[in-house]
């Protein structure tokens, strides 16, 4: 739960279906303002976007950051793509850390944050055709870790939450015969 003592700002990557949008509609319900921008407004596949983003927010400010959008190609290791690995690495793992990294000077000023990066029960446990995704989100975690502890004395809380199936658009694509 949220602390409604004060107005929240949250940022949810991925917000528009799924569990992002189960997300946005929670916290919207708990009165937080939400903010789940389009592909066109914040592309995370490309830094440009990701940078402009960020520019075009300074100063507004995000005191919770969920980074959940997320994307996997399947293939077998042998055939993964290098464009395919190279776009689940920046999607998956480079923007939450260009996000987290864009938005976090804002929380330590006010000495108070949240972020919560969703990365996968594939990058704990795994199955074929995945190496990518789960490489990426193993990557995840392991940014979640470090961000929580150079961010924690800053009032500012990180966690990785890692769902295992749960059926969404990305899920169904992924598990179809």
């Amino acid at each position: 739960m949220v602390n409604l003592t004060k107005h929240h700002k949250a940022l949810i990557t991925g917000g528009s279906r799924g569990l992002g949008a189960a997300m946005a509609s929670l916290l919207e319900d708990q009165g937080v303002e939400v903010i789940a921008p389009t592909r066109d407004v914040l592309d995370l596949s490309r830094m440009e976007s990701i940078a402009a983003y960020i520019a075009s927010e300074q100063g507004k400010g995000f005191d919770i950051i969920i980074n959940n959008a997320g994307i996997n190609l399947l293939n077998e290791l042998t055939h993964v793509k290098d464009e395919d690995w190279q776009i689940m690495l920046q999607v998956n793992l480079t923007a939450p850390m260009a996000l987290i990294r864009g938005f976090s000077p804002y929380m330590k000023a006010q000495k108070w944050g949240r972020i919560v990066n969703i990365s996968s029960i594939f990058s704990l446990v795994t199955r074929e055709n995945r190496s990518a995704y789960s490489a990426t989100k193993a990557g995840l975690n392991g940014l979640t870790r470090t961000a929580a502890v150079e961010l924690a004395p800053h009032g500012i809380l990180v966690n990785a939450v890692c769902p295992g199936y749960v059926e969404t658009e990305l899920t169904f694509v992924n598990n179809s015969p």
